[in-house]
């Protein structure tokens, strides 16, 4: 049920309107002035907003312009007594939709409520609409998360904000060991309920700003603003830890699954472009699995072991 708020100081005029509108199955508030309907609208998202001029302290035209500054989208219906056509510019021009002289034929009145109101519920419907086709562009079906191509975009906005303001910004790579034999064992649909739970327990242990995306497979990527080497390290083991002392649902027992994390941290003299921090984090996640799996390795230590020679 639609809801309006009619704004009037007119007592008699203002217990009119509701009554007709609540015969005709609106839900109706009212308001004495402009700065109680303003009080009001900021409590409560209306449908509707029906909005005398003539008014003592604040003139309609003012809540009008007020009103849309704030709730671009909300509808509004301007009354008055007079009809001038500086008054209708002036309406439009501080926001109203329409513009109704006083007295006026109620049928008239309720075709244009009936007609805005439609109008909004178009509009809200589209946005829904939108909004669930961004979540579809951005995020991977089968897991919740980002998709590889979100990550894309957000690690070069990243990666330029971090080379613009000289801060630190650190990429991990993790793979679930041995996910093959999972699948082999247990069938794919217990596979993806794995991967499923698992980017949920990821989820749980990263912080709001954190990015984390599903790079393809049983890969995984995490992007960490503001986050040295050693915080991204501490990060990556609180997350490995979390997954290997978790039992999933559909598995054995605790430790079934594990993973392997590699890292990648900017600034660093090997880094040179956003696609260098993937190659190096990918670097260190295959010396993780080279050193047995169930491990975090920054691709420092890489570097540091072979005396400061690139090893991608």
């Amino acid at each position: 049920m639609a809801k309006i708020l009619v704004i009037d100081d007119d007592d008699e005029f203002r217990k009119m309107i509701r009554i007709l509108l609540e015969l005709n199955k609106y839900t109706v508030d009212t308001a004495e002035d402009g700065y109680k309907g303003l009080e009001k609208i900021k409590q409560t998202d209306y449908d509707l907003v029906i909005l005398d001029v003539m008014m003592p302290g604040l003139s309609g035209f003012d809540v009008c312009y007020t009103i849309r500054i704030k709730n671009p989208e909300v509808p509004i219906i301007l009354l008055t007594a007079k009809g001038e056509k500086e008054d209708l510019v002036a309406g439009i021009n501080a926001g109203a939709n329409d513009y109704i002289t006083k007295p006026f034929e109620t049928e008239v009145f309720l075709a244009k409520i009936k007609s805005l109101i439609k109008i909004k519920e178009l509009q809200d419907e589209l946005k829904k609409t939108n909004k669930l086709l961004e979540s579809l562009a951005t995020t991977d079906g089968l897991t919740g998360v980002y998709n590889h191509r979100f990550f894309y975009q957000k690690l070069n906005e990243e990666y330029e904000r971090a080379k613009r303001y000289n801060s630190s910004l650190s990429l991990v790579m993790l793979d679930l060991d041995f996910f093959k034999k999972i699948n082999d064992k247990y069938g794919h649909v217990v596979g993806d309920s794995v991967l499923s739970e698992m980017a949920k327990i990821v989820m749980s242990n990263i912080r709001k700003n954190d990015i984390f995306a599903r790079y393809g497979g049983e890969e995984f990527v995490l992007l960490l603003p503001h986050t040295s080497s050693q915080g991204a390290v501490q990060e990556a083991e609180r997350i490995r830890k979390a997954i290997e002392n978790h039992h999933f649902k559909h598995l054995e027992k605790r430790g079934d699954i594990t993973i392997s994390l590699g890292i990648a941290t900017f600034p660093s003299k090997y880094i040179l472009n956003a696609e260098d921090m993937v190659k190096l984090a990918d670097a260190a996640l295959y010396e993780a699995k080279r050193l047995g799996r169930n491990r975090t390795v920054h691709y420092d230590e890489i570097v540091i072991k072979n005396n400061g020679v690139i090893n991608t």
